[in-house]
């Protein structure tokens, strides 16, 4: 028999979570992400499944992160978004990869876009 985990539970260590629409799995303190951090799921009313993966400071997005948009629509090619956050903000560049185009740059700070 399957043991139940309330997700809102303050955990601490490893922790791996199935959802409904994917999973998501890495270090938690006092119930909160921190430490090293990646998920897979279907984008809520999309037809988008998204990998990212990054680090957590006491719940919070901090340094590299790298976040990989599946459509499911074959004519649409995957896209690779990766960038820095700080303090939980996108901060600096973030690069967008599209196979066939031209990198895209956005700068960021603190969380607002700045310029494309």
């Amino acid at each position: 028999m399957k043991k139940v985990v309330d997700i809102n539970s303050k955990r601490n260590g490893y922790v791996k979570f199935t959802h409904k629409e994917g999973w998501e799995r890495g270090n938690q303190t006092q119930g909160k992400w921190n430490g090293f951090y990646e998920c897979m799921g279907l984008l809520p009313s999309s037809e988008v499944t998204c990998y990212s993966k990054g680090n957590f400071e006491m719940g919070k997005r901090v340094g590299n992160w790298e976040c990989i948009y599946i459509f499911h629509d074959r004519n649409k090619p995957m896209e690779i978004h990766y960038g820095k956050y700080i303090n939980g903000k996108r901060d600096g560049d973030w690069k967008i990869h599209e196979h066939g185009k031209r990198q895209e740059i956005y700068l960021y700070e603190q969380g607002k876009m700045l310029k494309e």
